[in-house]
């Protein structure tokens, strides 16, 4: 499991990040939520650089969130 850390929900328990199959990714903290997405889908907005190009393939091909 790769676990990704966000500034709104504070730090990550030092119990989850000492499981066996629990990584932290070390990344530039971006603010980025699936609640976020899913509304600027439904608003129309340019997501492009917020998904892999072709999680957002199938995210059309498949109608979601509109």
């Amino acid at each position: 499991i790769l676990v990704y850390p966000r500034i709104s929900h504070g730090d990550i328990p030092e119990d989850l990040l000492q499981h066996k199959s629990v990584t932290k990714i070390d990344a530039p903290i971006m603010e980025i939520s699936s609640t976020m997405i899913r509304n600027g889908i439904k608003e129309g907005k340019d997501l492009r650089y917020f998904m892999h190009h072709k999680v957002q393939e199938y995210i059309e091909e498949m109608n979601f969130y509109k």
